[in-house]
């Protein structure tokens, strides 16, 4: 969601709104500075969620496999950490942490069935 519009309504309620309109889940107050997101449909922040320039999205990938899920975010997100198909909801999570495949699987796809893809 990089875009000149994003930029100068950071922080914002109305960021927020165009936020929404791309598919995130609000449940309450939430601010958010600079962050990159991702599968807009499966991000759900909680109340008062403060992100800060990290990067959080519903998908992860190891080797073949793909992996879509739902992401909640909750508390303080400090710069740096990465959430993918993940639940976090402690106060504060510290920068640059890693939560990846925390939440449950909604969909898992083996994209990569032809055998001559790996050769």
């Amino acid at each position: 969601t990089f875009s000149v519009a994003g930029i100068t309504m950071q922080g914002s309620p109305m960021y927020n709104l165009f936020l929404r309109m791309l598919g995130i889940t609000f449940c309450g107050h939430a601010i958010i500075f600079e962050t990159l997101s991702y599968e807009h449909e499966f991000l759900t922040l909680g109340h008062m969620t403060l992100i800060y320039q990290s990067l959080i999205g519903g998908h992860y990938v190891v080797y073949d496999k793909v992996t879509i899920g739902p992401c909640k975010i909750t508390g303080i997100i400090h710069p740096g950490v990465f959430a993918a198909n993940a639940i976090v909801t402690s106060k504060e999570s510290g920068p640059w942490r890693t939560y990846i495949g925390t939440y449950q699987d909604v969909f898992v796809d083996d994209f990569v069935d032809d055998e001559s893809y790996h050769a």
